[in-house]
């Protein structure tokens, strides 16, 4: 089977995420090898437990040494809690293996009680992953997300994100159990979400979704606790 007879087999099965213009052919010791590159693990691991694919073109291997591939990105931050500490965040970008802090570029803070940071990250994650994430749960608050924003440099230029957002208003704090609705959040495919002080003991959620389509099915789909309707 040669280049363009693999290329057209692959695309014609759909077995990637994207359309293969030309595939990474090689011999070793009179071995064909054949190397393909993923957005995502998931994805990798779809492909290689493929029957079709192994009947094919053979049983695939993972190639875990060239999955992180080490650069230095800036990261913008926002939302965060002032007891939150630069300490704090570095523990919680290294759990999620994200990165390292090399740098704090800069550091601001807002009227309410928050900052923000632009931070160098050595980040150990494929470019796609990073691409993946919107926000990072806050270790003090279940219902607060901080907002996640790659930014362009010269070497890096990131896919824009354009979140629509939804409000939850008026919810009596001693009357919904704030971890379960946080869980409900979640559950509807949200990429963020935030809980400021609203009137009269009340509290107002902020909802950021990756699309119209999550957004709407969230306002279908009221979110119900202890017989309250939230959205």
């Amino acid at each position: 089977m040669d280049d363009q007879e693999i290329v057209n087999q692959i695309n014609n099965g759909k077995y990637l995420a994207y359309h293969l213009t030309k595939c990474g052919l090689s011999i070793n010791k009179g071995n064909q090898y054949l190397t393909l590159g993923f957005f995502t693990e998931s994805d990798r691991d779809s492909f290689i437990n493929n029957d079709e694919v192994t009947q094919l073109f053979g049983k695939f291997q993972p190639m875990n040494h060239l999955d992180k591939i080490e650069c230095h990105v800036n990261i913008r931050i926002e939302g965060l809690e002032d007891t939150v500490t630069m300490d704090d965040l570095s523990i919680i970008l290294k759990d999620l293996e994200i990165g390292e802090i090399t740098s704090v570029q800069q550091r601001n803070y807002n009227n309410k009680n928050e900052w923000s940071c632009i931070l160098m990250i050595k980040m150990t994650k494929p470019i796609k992953e990073i691409e993946n994430f919107w926000s990072i749960q806050s270790p003090k608050q279940s219902l607060r997300r901080y907002k996640f924003v790659p930014l362009d440099d010269r070497h890096t230029k990131w896919n824009k994100k354009q979140p629509v957002y939804l409000q939850l208003k008026g919810i009596q704090q001693d009357q919904v159990n704030l971890i379960e609705l946080a869980d409900e959040i979640e559950k509807r495919k949200a990429v963020y979400w935030k809980k400021d002080e609203g009137e009269k003991g009340t509290c107002v959620i902020t909802v950021a979704f990756k699309n119209e389509e999550a957004r709407k099915f969230t306002k279908e789909n009221m979110i119900t606790i202890n017989g309250i309707k939230l959205a």
